[in-house]
């Protein structure tokens, strides 16, 4: 490329891209740079800034993600999302007079496209966050995700954390939204979130609520089912387990022990909702399931068990944690959370396997992320407040997720230089190339004036 280009293009791209005021600084940074060299440039690439959090006002925004004439090239910005989300903004280009920006020759830019964190191209996998340490407003959080317009089918179990754990998966098989109650007659709270739910069916489990719960939903025109009706934990999750196995095809079910850590429980009856199987406890349970088991941190030998059955373990809880998420298919949705959090049992009612991390980072969940494919859609709720990830480990939390190379990741609110250009590797699929041309046979550096070609 000629200079006379080269200076074109400076221009075409200052005009577009920097405000008045910020003029002359860049011009003596350029200044330097030119003196300089490369070295210099390089130097100046991690104090450089400019506007990139939005477009300069020089070009309108696209009204939605796609590009109807020609896609230029797209950048990165940090800092400019709530909640840490990468912003992607990208040039759309058509034979219009506007300025040049990062448009093809022949074109110029018509509309600029920007997203935090909800490019359907690129963010394949989204972050939905939970963000409550509170176990009621967990659920109720939850409940939100799930059943958005409401659920012809309620799960009513009482309040018991085993009873419970044995009612998330039978709800997440059902379709169902899990409500729970203390023992006694119904409450009136329960009573009208049922009704706000429009629900027509509800299956109680759990034998501490009396008949007058059936009596009072009926009287509201609700059709009642008991699933269950052992006062022992271990009796009754066999009884759900054999009510649902007869009604839904499962290759095995999941097994606890009835004295489980609250952090194990989490964990299997949120692995048994998302293989969409039933959970049962004890070995009283799991010989009247006579199906295969995968015992979740299970002590007993596996004489005990069916035959076929697995055992999984480990030394931590995020450890055991990683071990049941790697167990089932490749992990596209699942829930990461601190390993601290009180609602874990809450969240088990998404209906996804648990990822516990380490307080403010990532930590062995990492290692669990790494195995997923990144070009595959999936999903993440992001649970907790105390404890959760700092921006820089929840950015590496999308990279993981999209496949994004987190180290091209550079600059903060209000710096744009260099910009970050389109990841090579996203070029092929059309998001920064005209037409259908074939990518350019080499990856660009990334220079000070932030072009990716």
């Amino acid at each position: 490329m000629s200079m006379d280009d080269q200076v074109e293009r400076v221009g075409r791209w200052t005009a577009n891209r920097v405000g008045r005021r910020g003029f002359i600084g860049r011009m003596g940074k350029v200044g330097v740079m030119v003196a300089g060299g490369s070295t210099m440039a390089a130097l100046l690439s991690d104090i450089a800034d400019a506007r990139v959090c939005g477009q300069s006002g020089i070009s309108p925004l696209c009204p939605d993600y796609d590009c109807s004439e020609t896609m230029g090239w797209c950048w990165y910005a940090v800092g400019c999302c709530a909640g840490g989300q990468l912003k992607k903004i990208c040039d759309c280009c058509a034979p219009v007079n506007n300025v040049h920006g990062y448009c093809p020759s022949g074109t110029n830019v018509l509309c600029v496209l920007e997203s935090c964190g909800t490019d359907p191209r690129v963010q394949l996998s989204p972050v939905t966050r939970v963000a409550s340490d509170d176990r009621g407003t967990t659920e109720r959080l939850v409940r939100q995700i799930r059943f958005p317009g409401g659920s012809s089918t309620v799960v009513l179990c009482e309040s018991d954390a085993l009873v419970r754990a044995v009612a998330t998966p039978l709800a997440s098989v059902l379709g169902a939204a899990l409500v729970h109650q203390e023992v006694g007659p119904l409450a009136s709270s329960v009573r009208s979130l049922i009704a706000a739910m429009g629900a027509s069916s509800v299956k109680v489990v759990g034998s501490a609520l009396p008949p007058s719960i059936d009596v009072a939903l009926g009287a509201d025109g609700v059709q009642v089912e008991r699933v269950g009706a052992a006062g022992e934990v271990d009796v009754l999750s066999g009884e759900v387990a054999q009510w649902l196995l007869a009604r839904y095809s499962a290759a095995r079910v999941v097994s606890v022990e009835v004295d489980a850590s609250s952090t194990t429980l989490a964990i299997a009856a949120a692995f048994a909702a998302s293989a969409r199987t039933a959970l049962v406890v004890g070995a009283h349970a799991v010989l009247a399931a006579e199906h295969p088991v995968t015992a979740i941190a299970s002590t007993r030998g596996l004489d005990a068990l069916v035959p076929g059955s697995t055992r999984l373990d480990g030394s931590t809880p995020q450890r055991l944690a990683a071990a049941v998420a790697a167990a089932g298919p490749p992990l596209q949705r699942f829930t990461l959370v601190p390993e601290t959090s009180g609602a874990l049992l809450e969240l088990a009612a998404l209906g996804v396997p648990l990822v516990l991390h380490d307080r403010g980072s990532l930590g062995s969940a990492e290692a669990v992320l790494a195995r997923r494919d990144p070009e595959s859609p999936g999903r993440c709720y992001l649970a907790g407040i105390s404890g959760t990830l700092t921006t820089p480990w929840f950015r590496r939390l999308q990279s993981d997720l999209n496949g994004y190379g987190v180290h091209l990741l550079r600059g903060v609110s209000g710096q744009g230089l260099p910009v970050i250009s389109q990841p090579f590797a996203e070029r092929p699929v059309g998001l920064a190339r005209p037409g259908d041309s074939p990518p350019p046979p080499s990856a660009p550096s990334s220079s000070w004036l932030g072009w990716g070609g």
